[in-house]
């Protein structure tokens, strides 16, 4: 009958543990100069090299952390979903730089977060709202 009881109580702890870390948010980093850049991105040994990648790999509630430096765009980062993105150091030693060629950022989440990148030289074609550097969803959250 004891034993009964304990091994009850053993499997509530243990759904009690699973619940509490299933859906944990988590952390992606990028760094342009990572050693071995790897799914899931989950240190800085393994960061993406780049920002787009680790925003396709995040989910919902996950956050990005961008490693000083400059990232040169050849193409627009496009976040879809309500994540943070987020300058490790702030926005005086992390640019995105679009070049003269690419609008930086589109944010069609407005459950998402930028935080502490300063975007900078977007393209300048205005023909069909592709200009600048930002677009953003209705309440999206800027933060510098």
């Amino acid at each position: 009958m004891k034993l009964a009881l304990i091994e009850k109580r053993l499997f509530v702890c243990a759904l009690i543990f699973i619940a509490a870390n299933f859906g944990r948010a988590a952390t992606l980093y990028v760094w342009q100069t990572s050693p071995s850049p790897a799914l899931p991105y989950a240190t800085w040994n393994s960061a993406a090299h780049t920002i787009q990648p680790a925003i396709d790999a995040a989910a919902a509630g996950d956050t990005i952390m961008v490693r000083a430096g400059e990232f040169l765009l050849t193409a627009e980062i496009t976040v879809g979903k309500a994540i943070v993105l987020r300058s490790e150091s702030g926005p005086v030693v992390t640019i995105v730089n679009g070049q003269r060629t690419t609008r930086c950022l589109s944010v069609t989440d407005a459950g998402a977060v930028i935080d502490g990148l300063p975007f900078v030289t977007a393209s300048e074609n205005h023909r069909l709202g592709a200009g600048g550097s930002l677009w953003l969803a209705r309440r999206s959250r800027i933060a510098s």
